[in-house]
């Protein structure tokens, strides 16, 4: 399964965008990745037979760094660091910006995860652009009982690719998974019980404590960055032996064949040993120091605070409304706060006349809703069954897009605090 990917508009949010492009990274290229259906568009007709279109299994490799990737090349049996301390056994997964991978300190004997970003990152986190190295500068050697993943050691690596760029590497404690593999593995029509998401909650709140403590907000917490504790008793050399290393089939990239690695997680815990377990918040790749911020395109939407949705100042005190919507979600697997409306919510409290265009045209010709700023702000209000406050508007640059600037009401619904169905 594959899914089309611009390539070409490679921008993280908030910074720089790519200057120059490859020739390859044109409107007519195709990138995939195996996500999602490369059958997505069935029906458009503008592909060509000589359009070159790659397809990856996992991380788009091959891809130069200074065209936003620049992901790292190697695999297991690579030994990284100084004197090649660090020897790669297994690959633990991949995201956005880096790999992730099981690696033996050769010199103490030790498992650790190690996040290799990509060369594109790299740049970014040099030029505090992206600020996950001095998150973890700032954090040091944490408490255990502060709830952070924290970086034990960091250097940097030489792309395998010299085009890849060089790689910051961190070299971090290992977690079991996240809480999105846990949620998978309850059971049809059950949600977590009220001890374990109030244990849940207690860890991340600590963890919180200590980022705020120092400055930080982590400003991207989700079901993925909260991860559970590798018990001290896990096995990890038995389970090294049980799932050894898979190579994907090698695949055409921008200079020629990449081979990739499959992602092997440990396994989550058996749900009964969850209440005895410790949760821990990781992830600082979109972390900002308050004092330094280098962006404010931050959170995902539904999970984003009235003051971020609005353009307004903000603090630290965004990760605890994100917070409160993840443990209504943990309550009830829904979401607190949706990105768009049903046409049944549609029907219910918002007239067609007062309808963004865009939103109507979708429902008449039977689309998807598009998301909406207007339903975010509706929900805020009528489910806090109170007014957004007259001191935050003032201050909000965004705030006469949606609002009357007299009353303080949003402007396109007549009951502002008619509870969504």
């Amino acid at each position: 399964m594959f899914l089309r990917v611009k390539a070409r508009t490679r921008v993280l949010p908030g910074h720089r965008p790519i200057s120059r492009l490859p020739p390859f990274l044109n409107t007519k290229c195709r990138v995939y990745s195996s996500k999602q259906s490369s059958n997505v568009e069935p029906n458009r007709q503008e592909h060509q037979e000589d359009e070159p279109r790659f397809k990856y299994p996992e991380e788009t490799l091959g891809i130069p760094a200074e065209y936003g990737f620049g992901y790292y090349q190697g695999g297991p049996g690579r030994r990284l660091g100084l004197k090649g301390r660090y020897e790669i056994r297994q690959k633990l997964g991949h995201g956005s910006t880096s790999s992730v991978w099981l690696a033996k300190d050769r010199s103490k004997n030790t498992f650790h995860a190690l996040k290799i970003l990509s060369g594109f990152a790299t740049e970014l986190n040099v030029e505090h652009k992206l600020q996950e190295l001095d998150v973890h500068q700032r954090l040091g050697k944490a408490e255990k009982d502060r709830r952070c993943v924290t970086s034990t050691d960091h250097f940097f690596e030489a792309g395998i690719d010299e085009d890849d760029g060089p790689h910051l590497c961190l070299v971090q404690n290992p977690t079991r998974c996240d809480l999105y593999e846990v949620i998978k593995t309850l059971p049809k029509g059950t949600t977590f019980p009220l001890p374990i998401i109030k244990r849940i909650t207690k860890d991340v709140l600590s963890a919180l404590a200590l980022l705020h403590e120092r400055g930080i907000a982590h400003t991207d917490l989700k079901q993925n960055n909260i991860m559970v504790a590798l018990e001290p008793q896990f096995d990890i050399a038995q389970w090294l032996a049980e799932n050894p290393p898979k190579a994907y089939d090698p695949v055409p990239s921008f200079k020629g064949p990449v081979v990739s690695y499959k992602s092997h997680q440990f396994p989550p815990p058996p749900f009964e040993e969850l209440s005895n377990a410790r949760f821990i918040v990781s992830d600082f790749r979109s972390a900002q120091i308050l004092a330094h911020k280098s962006t404010d395109h931050i959170t995902p939407l539904g999970l984003r605070s009235p003051e971020i949705v609005l353009g307004g100042p903000w603090d630290q005190s965004v990760d605890i409304w994100t917070l409160g919507n993840l443990v209504f979600f943990f309550l009830t697997l829904q979401d607190f706060i949706v990105k768009r409306p049903s046409p049944c919510q549609l029907g219910f409290f918002w007239p067609q006349d007062l309808r963004p265009a865009e939103i109507q045209e979708a429902l008449e010709a039977n689309k998807p809703i598009p998301e909406s700023i207007d339903f975010l702000l509706y929900q805020m209000a009528a489910f806090c069954e109170n007014p957004f406050p007259a001191e935050l508007l003032q201050v909000c640059p965004k705030t006469a897009e949606y609002f009357d600037l007299e009353s303080g009401r949003l402007k396109r619904f007549r009951n502002q605090f008619r509870k969504c169905g």
